[in-house]
């Protein structure tokens, strides 16, 4: 697939864990479509984005990273700061796809054409829990302050981080933030039941500020559990579909690589203004 430039090519490795699809509650260790679908957008048709969606210079955080890579090509495109996070489980195998993709990210924006290649593996992963930079992953030994990281962080969903004080000193979005809100706060095919969808909203309002864009995608599977997620989402954001939909000269936007037939919506949204506090 191209990018917005041509002559050079991003080659991102997913080191894909088949064997944690079978432990309870584990989704992220395979990349699906609608992560491939959404990086895809970020980085082949920015054309299609309004400006405050795009990663270039901002501070993102990714709820259920998985695999990793919407953080990875957020950081890819030139993001400040990215912390993926998720289950205590899945980061050592989010780590390990951060240090095999370090080299790629931490060099200069890209303009050129993406792609990915998956592997496989059943062994577990050892890594440290959070907040390693993409100086420490490459072996960098330059003094210059980069201008970009990537970073990761566990986050259960539910557990009540607060924009109204409910966050502790230790908690390390709240240290690598230092209390400010993300720019950018993404969730990939973060929806497989019902029963995620309350603990899921209720994080996304806890890190969201009055000037974070939210954007979410998600693969269709049942309507009644896009419906339900829809509309709590609704209750405390404004949405609007970035895809499937038409540009603004009728022309129907197409994620280069990606088939209409895929059933992957994406959606862009705001905190709603009387969820803001008055001193934020």
């Amino acid at each position: 697939m191209t990018g917005p430039g041509e002559g050079n090519e991003l080659t991102l490795h997913l080191v894909q864990d088949r064997g944690l699809l079978g432990t309870r509650g584990v989704t992220g260790s395979v990349t699906w479509d609608s992560s491939i679908a959404l990086s895809r957008l970020l980085y082949g048709q920015p054309e299609f984005l309004p400006e405050r969606a795009r990663p270039k210079g901002r501070q993102v955080v990714e709820l259920g990273s998985g695999c990793g890579l919407v953080g990875m090509t957020c950081a890819a495109l030139g993001a400040r700061r990215v912390v993926c996070t998720d289950r205590e489980d899945m980061i050592p195998h989010l780590e390990r796809n951060i240090r095999a993709n370090a080299v790629v990210i931490a060099s200069d924006a890209p303009e050129r054409p993406f792609g990915t290649k998956g592997g496989q593996s059943g062994r577990k992963g050892k890594g440290k829990r959070k907040g390693k930079s993409l100086d420490e992953e490459a072996g960098a030994t330059s003094t210059d302050t980069p201008d970009r990281e990537i970073m990761t962080a566990e986050l259960e969903w539910g557990r009540g981080l607060g924009r109204d004080g409910g966050r502790t000193r230790g908690d390390p979005l709240t240290q690598l933030f230092t209390n400010d809100p993300p720019d950018l706060l993404i969730a990939s095919d973060c929806v497989y039941n019902e029963c995620v969808t309350p603990l899921l909203v209720s994080t996304l309002v806890d890190l969201s500020g009055p000037e974070t864009t939210l954007v979410v995608a998600q693969e269709l599977r049942s309507d009644l559990v896009h419906l339900g997620f829809l509309e709590a989402l609704m209750e405390s954001f404004t949405l609007d579909r970035l895809y499937p939909t038409e540009g603004g000269d009728g022309m129907r936007m197409v994620i280069p690589d990606v088939s209409a037939d895929v059933p992957v919506v994406i959606y862009m949204g705001h905190l709603r203004s009387d969820l803001v506090d008055d001193d934020e």
